[in-house]
């Protein structure tokens, strides 16, 4: 139960050790791991090795998990003006920053540690430096993206520096960034009604929220970070974070439920799903059960964690794929039933209605199913697909995708919602008849919410969140002047809502916004 979860996911202790001498523990512990690692990406490591053994210019250390090393952190321990002329100056060398076997110890911030371990140990030397600096290939993308995240920035790019057609890029952090960094709350004047900006919440699309528990909420991103904030715009905790030398494409965090409360449950592009207490804290990895048939999208796709969503009974979940879902139970850990699609669709939505009935969107149509032993057997459509329309950026015919998905409250039976299309629609499924329809956004339309007053926000493409209510026939409020398409909403209490944008492709930044919706 939640006791036994949170000593379940009791942090492991964490050590560092620093490498000295040729013939210590530590030498051969990341003679392994370089050997292992770094060889078959970038050849002989002898060179590095000797240079660490050395430890003439350089200081070398590895991150322990109990009596396991888990990451390596080498720098060097003298200011470099190698790059003066790019505009690197007075700077510190990561020569080396990264986590041992990285997919399966993705989550556990070992990466930030290492990061904070180096400007520990540059504050001991007090070698009165100007910042951090790095170079990463650009076929490390997982690598490039993570010290973006710790505010480094590309300063330049070289075309084949170390291997012919590829292009090796030089990142730098100054502390004074660093140091603004820190002070994510955007300070000057906010439109009207803004409670607070976080203008560089991820640095990548934003895809979804929760609530947390007293006064907090969760992010989660294409970046492949969860963030924990308070409803000031306070970043409390990281609670994942994709680690260095890890494939960051398909590390994409796709879906998060809040279970009950009690649990916090993320889903993955690769088809990861992982267990947390509320609070964030790490309690195990819950296998999955992979389609059978690949999606015809991107291949990365195929495996994708589409939806989530709480069982009708406090203990299980639904776990939505593409071309199927399934039922699984946290306590019993294990798998309960499941749901299997008869087209190549996704299963955007699930919502439960009782023990043996549930409501799944599917593509462009939404679906009843009924339990029928441990299968999940569609009694009919209830939302059925639209006709195709013109989508003007593509400039092609596409199908009508329910994007989204939210009863409106829980004493009528009407649902809202949200297409590709721009189109916004409430739809009474029990009479199986559509009773109220708006055609407002520019583009897609990525999600409804339900607010506390009976009416529904909306955010989409075109850069606006809008609010609508059955009874009008024309949205009642527009939030616009976002920095990108706004991808994610969440109501966290009475009056306010909190906003998550795409990445806007001229800042690098995806920002969160919290509004008074009576302002």
């Amino acid at each position: 139960m939640a006791a036994s979860a949170t000593a379940i996911g009791a942090t492991p202790r964490l050590s560092f050790h620093k490498v000295n001498g040729s013939h210590s523990a530590e030498m051969s512990e990341i003679t392994k791991i370089f050997q292992r690692v770094l060889e078959p990406l970038y050849g002989s490591q002898t060179k590095a090795l000797q240079q660490i053994e050395e430890s003439r210019d350089r200081s070398a250390f590895l991150l322990y998990e109990e009596s396991k090393p888990v990451g390596v952190l080498v720098f060097k321990n003298v200011p470099s003006n190698e790059y003066q002329a790019l505009g690197v100056s007075n700077s510190i060398e990561i020569k080396s920053l990264f986590v041992d076997h990285a997919a399966q110890n993705s989550g556990k911030g070992f990466g930030s540690r290492l990061v904070d371990k180096l400007y520990e140990e540059l504050k001991k030397m007090e070698l009165s430096e100007d910042g951090v600096h790095v170079t990463v290939s650009e076929t490390r993308s997982e690598s490039l993206l993570f010290f973006q995240k710790k505010h480094f920035q590309i300063m330049h790019a070289w075309d084949g520096r170390y291997q012919p057609g590829t292009r090796e890029f030089l990142l730098s952090c100054p502390h004074r960034i660093r140091q603004q960094a820190a002070i994510q709350i955007r300070s000057h004047v906010l439109p009207q009604g803004v409670i607070f900006e976080i203008s560089r919440a991820h640095i990548d699309s934003i895809h979804g929220f929760v609530k947390g528990i007293r006064d907090t909420f969760i992010s989660a991103s294409k970046d492949s970070s969860v963030f924990l904030w308070d409803l000031t715009g306070q970043k409390i905790r990281t609670v994942d974070e994709g680690e260095p030398l890890h494939t960051s494409d398909e590390r994409w965090v796709t879906a998060l439920l809040n279970q009950q409360d009690r649990y916090l449950c993320t889903g993955h592009r690769d088809g990861k799903l992982e267990q947390w207490t509320i609070e964030g804290d790490h309690i195990k990895n819950i296998p999955t059960i992979m389609p059978t048939f690949a999606h015809v999208s991107n291949r990365f796709n195929t495996n994708r964690i589409t939806c989530l969503a709480s069982g009708y009974s406090p203990s299980t979940i639904f776990i939505g794929f593409p071309t199927k879902f399934d039922e699984y139970h946290l306590e019993e850990n294990q798998y309960k039933s499941k749901g299997e699609l008869y087209s190549n669709d996704w299963v955007y939505a699930i919502h439960p209605f009782s023990e043996d009935c549930v409501f799944t969107v599917e593509g462009a149509s939404a679906h009843l199913r009924k339990k029928e032993g441990s299968m999940w057997k569609e009694e009919g459509s209830v939302i059925p697909e639209e006709s195709r329309y013109f989508d003007g950026s593509s400039q092609k015919m596409q199908r009508p995708f329910i994007s989204s998905i939210a009863p409106i409250n829980s004493s009528t039976s009407h649902i809202a919602a949200t297409l590709f299309s721009g189109a916004v629609k409430i739809m009474d499924i029990e009479k199986k008849v559509e009773v109220a329809r708006w055609q407002e956004h520019v583009g897609r339309v990525w999600q409804v919410i339900s607010l506390s007053d009976g009416r529904i926000a909306t955010c989409g493409d075109d850069q606006t969140v809008k609010l609508f209510d059955i009874k009008e026939k024309a949205s009642t409020k527009n939030l616009a002047g976002f920095p990108a398409p706004v991808q994610a909403l969440l109501n966290p209490k009475d009056h306010m809502v909190i906003t998550g944008c795409g990445k806007n492709q001229s800042s690098g930044e995806a920002a969160i916004r919290a509004y008074d919706l009576r302002a």
